[in-house]
């Protein structure tokens, strides 16, 4: 049985992979903020045009 290097190679490989992971995180970060700002753009214009109508929610 080798041990020690088996145990290296799995941290090791979870290392890379919480690389990975962390980068993977920030892309998935990048995107959510940039759907929430258009949903929230997209959103805003829709209640304007709708005051501009006249036809307002509240």
């Amino acid at each position: 049985m080798n041990m020690p290097s088996q145990s290296t190679g799995l941290i090791d490989a979870f290392t890379s992979f919480m690389q990975k992971l962390s980068q993977l995180t920030e892309w998935v970060l990048v995107v959510l903020g940039v759907i929430l700002f258009c949903y929230a753009f997209a959103k805003g214009t829709a209640e304007r045009r709708a005051s501009d109508r006249g036809i307002t929610g509240s």
